[in-house]
């Protein structure tokens, strides 16, 4: 009798294991698209390159122009330690950037407005600017597997500028496009 319990004891087993095995593999396919909306900052410095300056004369004339040869152009910066840091929510969220020129942040879908702080360098507090976000939601159907999202549509944005220079919108439709840069923030 013993050597009976002990096989209807494996059989159970096996088919009990096999049952959850079973119902643990997902049913449908999975999703391929991503599903995380986030507006995307890019950080970008002013280069200035001073080559001086040269005459202008004119010929049978004694005025002469001075003319400025300064180059400027602008390139991304890498900061870092960056950090933006969400203001306004009950739960503490970041986003931490090491060595990037560009950070993605969430929008609350619930709201108009979304205000972060921007941390230039986490290992120095003191320098930060605000940024705050004025956009209206749109819930938006991506498949079946993957379900809803909210998209995004910033109206504004506004700035502290305490190390920041300007900012400039770029695209104002916020996606889980990734690739897509929202809003440029100028240091000088």
């Amino acid at each position: 009798m013993n050597v009976l319990f002990q096989r209807r004891s494996y059989r159970l087993l096996c088919l009990l294991f096999l049952t959850v095995c079973y119902s643990c593999q997902s049913s449908e396919p999975e999703c391929y698209e991503p599903v995380e909306v986030k507006a995307n900052s890019s950080f970008v410095i002013k280069n200035v390159v001073d080559t001086g300056y040269y005459v202008i004369t004119n010929p049978g004339s004694p005025d002469s122009t001075w003319v400025d040869t300064t180059l400027v152009s602008y390139r991304d910066s890498f900061f870092n330690a960056i950090a933006m840091v969400a203001l306004d929510v009950d739960v503490q969220l970041g986003v931490l950037g090491v060595r990037t020129s560009i950070l993605g942040v969430p929008l609350n879908p619930f709201t108009d407005s979304q205000r972060y702080q921007i941390l230039l360098d986490t290992a120095d507090l003191s320098l930060a600017d605000t940024i705050t976000f004025f956009y209206h939601t749109e819930e938006h159907f991506i498949s079946n597997n993957c379900g809803y999202t909210h998209y995004f549509h910033i109206d504004s944005a506004r700035t502290t500028f305490n190390f920041m220079d300007s900012v400039v919108l770029s695209k104002k439709e916020v996606t889980n496009d990734n690739s897509v840069r929202n809003l440029f923030l100028y240091f000088f």
